[in-house]
């Protein structure tokens, strides 16, 4: 379920946001395989910046790693690839990607979706094999991989703090790559200090 962020103002872009499925605290995560209209030899050749993404109710098509529509009324939204990372190597081939993206819908007020997408390529076709959803709103939220550990944490807003405005708590989420998947190794939420 996606967390909507209201916000009085428009957010200054550049974080990111919040996960599907059923892991601790509001990170949720998908494993159900979704397969992209895209064929490559390699991941390396895989065009991420200009292809279109499954953000669950609907697809967005980045060129050159954003997308922005204005809306009719007022607002819009804005889509962005914020980082790449291919991992998993095998013969100095990478076998997955790892793809951290966030998107913003404003109007009256802002919400902040982070997502981090794992493809891989099966018989030359790209299939995402796992996607993670957050609450991206506050400015310490996001996605970071540890290459050499083949590690990822993610970070967003959790969905017990009641502040539209400023985040007072996030989830901090740990994940291990193992048999083909990130799997939760560490849940904890942290309290977030403003000065």
């Amino acid at each position: 379920m996606k967390s909507l962020i209201h916000l009085a103002k428009v957010l200054v872009f550049g974080v990111s946001a919040g996960m599907l499925g059923a892991q601790s605290g509001d990170i949720d995560s998908s494993n159900d395989p979704v397969a992209y209209n895209v064929s490559a030899a390699t991941l390396r050749a895989v065009p991420f910046k200009n292809i279109s993404y499954d953000l669950d109710d609907y697809w967005v098509t980045l060129r050159g790693g954003t997308r922005f529509q204005k809306s009719k009324e007022a607002g819009g939204t804005e889509t962005r690839l914020e980082r790449l990372w291919l991992f998993d190597f095998k013969d100095g081939v990478a076998q997955h990607a790892l793809v951290w993206i966030t998107h913003m819908e404003c109007g009256v007020s802002c919400s902040v979706t982070g997502y981090a997408f794992v493809f891989e390529l099966r018989n030359g076709k790209l299939v995402q094999v796992q996607k993670f959803e957050f609450d991206g709103k506050d400015g310490d939220a996001g996605v970071k991989f540890d290459g050499a550990r083949n590690t990822l944490t993610i970070t967003g807003k959790s969905g017990k703090d009641a502040s539209d405005c400023c985040a007072s708590f996030l989830d901090v989420d740990t994940f291990a790559w193992k048999d083909g998947a990130f799997k939760e190794t560490a849940h904890r939420q942290v309290r977030v200090n403003r000065s």
